[in-house]
């Protein structure tokens, strides 16, 4: 094994070479910068390399290393908080200077690994330097007090007597190299390094003591790391850093942070997967520290800057684009920082650190709402952690990328109009940027054959009329447009049988230039006249704002008295592929490849693809956007009332799994039976819990969904009967859910009108809600489910915006929990209306119908509407 003394010379060998990445003008008044927001460059007064920098207060700052020959030293001081630093190199120091440990203005100790067994004491602020006696010629030294150091080299030392004598506590693990020490006082000590592992690796290591010596706790990490810095906040917490070779090519090397709360006695890995590698780190708390070192770029290396604010469960890379390796870094508080590297580079902050973001641009400016924005500008701050854009007051939930200078993501649902865009990171909020969010809809199902009556619920809640764009697609590239005008904050009802004729399997897609919300009803009698068929009912669904690459259903079955279908609307002006990905309740599962004709609609029998007797989910895909809905009609056999209950029910799908779902509707009283079906597409079991508010009180339950798999659970068996239900599902993965539920409906006089509903779940409460349809015709029993999510009361304002007449608006008290609103009541009868809801507090909210549609075919349908 090569000895420390070999080391140290190498080091410095690598130090010149690296001299040919520095490359800034030679003029020191370059480098300075007025202090602004974020890290500002300070003029050191030299173009050498620091390797350490340590403050004692806000004003009173030592840096020392060498210059650009690599050998002679460099030592600076400042006591105007960096504005101006002295030259505090004395002629007997010979050697470049590694680490130093001040203690105030005036008291320091240093080392300069070749000068073989001194160390360096100044009292008078670096006019001189009086050499200290050390026979272990010390390389890195940490002084928590002036006649207490403790130092690190081939071995590990400490004097408490000002240098006189040294005590020596040998060297371990063995073959340690040790590269940092840190100091709390003469008892409690922490150093890192790493080890040869005799195969051309290293692994690291972290050690501390809490009696001055006598014992030492060693932990050693043998996932290939190279522990370069540490920094404590006590006897129990403490940071360190480095790197580690994943690939064994230190080009590919990935920064190394971790951290204890023990003592030394465990570690959390927080490395956030940076390429490169942190040579220091300073803690201010438990909760923020920053870490420095360089990662690479264009052949050479370029400095960063990490910092936390919460306890290391997020780093953010405040700066990496400094053209200079860093390695060194001192804090005296959360806002004032300093690091060093090469080129003489020192760097301030005095506000934590944060530059503020900026938008140079966001593009497209003017799109859908739903679709993919790309926003560039500066300050952004990776990784996002708690960093979000708004557009106006809406943020956006779902981000495909986030950098320093690039942000991908998606413009929220239901928006529509002019909006200002910002960015909310770490440093502030970003200057505005407009977009104009335009309004699409799209359904993908829709027939107008016999025993279907198809209709298109158009609400209009501006005060301003608005022109509604149909385009009616149909299968082999068909299509018929149409136009309706839709009077302000108000509704119409548009026939589709009537508008493209009988006989048609038809999707549609509307847009306005204002804001609009619809959804489509549809009543039919599924295979009237055929034998062990005519099942009547109806379905309905809020259009989604855009196409998607991929739509995922939790729900679907072919048992015996089930036949289910994949609707696909495809709106581009080619044909797609479209993929279809199966999970059984059991063990089948398949995949099934279909064309989709441009701007057509296909519809999938899925009985057809996966057989009979199966409990299924599915994932439709493709590399252009579309639109997946699933009907499925029924002969329901209830497992806890009597009879059959013909119908059928449909969802849209969702184009991302989330790992929360909430649901206002559910009951399991007489005559009702309700489900939960679970989706988990995931290569990992999903853990849940679900919060179960019901009329009798709350009730809480765990599950374990297998990975790649499709779980079901039933309310009624679960919860036990004459409950109305709401509940929140929370994953630790990514999940889909839906909640059917079946009926024999015998409320408010009705005699039994049976079938089923559907819905997805809803990702998060919100304090606004838009239901187009509504009805309180002879025939018709409209409700309306609420979800208090929070722990206070809500006031609950439904206005409703009747056709030819003016807006009705009803106030509601509604405590925590689920509440219940019976809208013939609340509304009026004999009403064509949409609603508007808004909250006092975030709630949650589904419409549910019951009805026998012209007297003839009985049943209901369920929605969640839109939400703001």
């Amino acid at each position: 094994m090569a000895s420390h003394q070999m080391k140290v010379i190498a080091l410095s060998l690598l130090f010149l070479s690296l001299l040919f990445f520095t490359f800034l003008s030679n003029d020191p008044n370059y480098r300075v910068k007025a202090a602004s927001e974020g890290w500002y460059e300070q003029n050191s007064g030299t173009q050498g390399q620091f390797m350490d920098i340590e403050c004692v207060d806000n004003n009173i700052v030592w840096a020392a290393g060498c210059e650009t020959d690599g050998t002679h030293p460099v030592i600076r001081r400042s006591i105007d908080g960096g504005l101006n630093w002295e030259d505090k190199v004395t002629a007997n120091i010979k050697d470049w200077a590694f680490s130093l440990s001040p203690i105030d203005g005036d008291i320091a100790w240093m080392t300069c690994p070749n000068s073989f067994n001194k160390t360096f004491k100044t009292s008078d602020g670096g006019s001189t330097w009086e050499e200290k006696d050390n026979p272990f010629s010390a390389e890195v030294i940490s002084a928590p007090a002036e006649e207490v150091v403790w130092a690190v080299r081939g071995s590990i030392h400490r004097t408490i007597d000002d240098g006189v004598s040294w005590d020596n506590f040998g060297k371990f693990p063995s073959g340690a190299c040790y590269t940092d020490i840190y100091a709390i006082n003469e008892y409690n000590a922490w150093s890192v390094g790493f080890i040869e592992d005799g195969a051309g690796g290293y692994y690291g290591f972290a050690l501390t003591t809490t009696d001055g010596g006598d014992n030492w706790q060693i932990k050693t990490f043998e996932s290939v790391y190279q522990l370069f810095g540490i920094c404590a906040i006590d006897q129990n917490t403490a940071w360190a850093v480095g790197h580690q070779h994943p690939t064994g090519y230190a080009q590919d090397d990935t920064c190394v942070i971790l951290k204890t709360v023990d003592g030394g006695s465990n570690w959390i890995d927080q490395s956030e997967e940076i390429p490169g590698t942190l040579k220091d780190i300073a803690a201010i708390d438990k909760d923020t520290a920053w870490a420095v070192g360089w990662v690479p770029k264009d052949g050479g290396s370029d400095g960063i800057i990490l910092k936390t604010v919460d306890g290391g469960e997020n780093w953010i890379v405040q700066k990496s684009d400094i053209p200079d390796f860093l390695n060194a870094v001192t804090a005296y508080d959360k806002d004032t920082a300093w690091v060093a590297g090469y080129s003489g580079t020192i760097l301030k902050t005095t506000d934590g650190g944060w530059n503020q973001p900026r938008i140079t641009e966001i593009y497209p400016s003017q799109d859908i709402q739903g679709s993919e924005v790309t926003i560039e500008g500066s300050g952004f701050h990776s990784p996002r952690g708690q960093s979000f854009v708004s557009f106006g007051s809406e943020a956006s939930t779902e981000y495909l990328s986030w950098s320093d200078s690039q942000i991908k993501c998606k413009v929220p649902e239901n928006l529509c109009g002019e909006y200002a865009v910002t960015v909310s990171s770490y440093g502030g909020i970003s200057n505005p940027v407009n977009f104009d969010a335009v309004r699409e809809l799209y359904f993908a199902e829709g027939c107008t054959r016999e025993g279907f009556s198809e209709w298109l619920s158009i609400q209009n809640p501006s005060k301003e009329e608005i022109e509604i764009s149909a385009l009616y697609m149909m299968p082999n590239g068909i299509t018929s447009q149409k136009s309706y005008l839709v009077p302000e904050t108000s509704r119409i009802s548009v026939n589709v049988n009537e508008a493209v004729g009988p006989g048609k399997d038809v999707s549609v897609k509307l847009w306005a230039a204002g804001d609009f919300y619809a959804e489509r009803p549809m009543y039919f009698i599924y295979k009237e006249g055929i034998g062990g068929y005519s099942w009547a009912d109806g379905h309905v669904a809020a259009g989604v704002s855009a196409p998607r690459k991929n739509w995922y259903f939790a729900e679907g079955c072919t048992r015996t008295g089930f036949e289910e279908w994949l609707c696909i609307q495809n709106p581009n002006d080619s044909e797609v592929r479209v993929g279809i990905d199966y999970i059984s309740g059991g063990s089948y599962t398949a995949h099934k490849d279909y064309n989709a004709p441009a701007n057509s609609r296909i519809s999938v029998f899925v009985n057809g693809d996966m057989g009979p007797g199966q409990d299924v989910s599915s994932h439709v895909y493709c590399d252009l956007p579309i639109v997946v809905e699933r009907p499925m009609y029924f002969e329901y056999h209830p497992t806890f009332n009597a009879g059959n209950w013909p119908g059928g029910h449909n969802v849209i799908g969702v184009d991302s799994p989330q790992k929360n779902w909430y649901f206002s509707e559910g009951c399991t009283r007489p005559g009702f039976e309700t489900w939960l079906c679970i989706q988990n597409p995931n290569d990992n079991n999903a853990n849940l819990t679900i919060n179960y508010a019901t009329n009798k009180g709350d009730i809480v339950k765990e599950y374990v969904v297998p990975a790649n798999s499709r779980y079901t659970l039933n309310f009624n068996r679960e919860l036990g009967q004459d409950l109305d239900i709401a509940c929140l599902v929370l994953s630790d993965e990514n999940i889909i859910c839906e909640r059917p539920m079946y009926f024999n409906y015998s409320g408010m006089g009705a005699p039994g009108w049976t079938g089923g509903t559907d819905v997805l779940g809803v990702p998060s409460p919100k304090t606004a809600w838009y239901f187009p349809e509504g009805y309180t015709g002879s025939g018709f029993h409209e409700w309306l489910c609420l979800n208090n999510a929070s722990t206070n009361s809500a006031i609950v304002e439904i206005t409703y915006n009747i056709l030819g007449e003016t807006p009705k608006t009803v106030t509601h008290n509604v405590p925590p929990g689920r509440y219940t609103v019976f809208v013939n009541n609340d509304a009026g009868a004999d009403l064509q209306f949409s609603m508007e809801i808004t909250s006092s507090e975030p709630i949650t909210a589904e419409r549910t119908m019951y009805f026998s549609y012209n007297g003839v075919w009985n049943g209901g349908h369920c929605s969640t509407g839109f939400y703001k």
